[in-house]
């Protein structure tokens, strides 16, 4: 039973960790699309 516990909580962990990277790469990918949409703004309307 302890053996099968062990193993839920290290999936868990490892699932938090790659749901984190994820998040973290979204965010990059949103910061650089506002950036590039804020430059365009700026040319479109100065």
């Amino acid at each position: 039973m302890h053996l099968a516990g062990e193993s839920v909580d290290g999936g868990l962990a490892h699932e938090l960790l790659d749901h984190d990277d994820t998040v973290a790469t979204e965010v990059e990918r949103f910061n650089a699309l506002g950036a590039g949409c804020e430059e365009r703004f700026r040319d479109a309307f100065g």
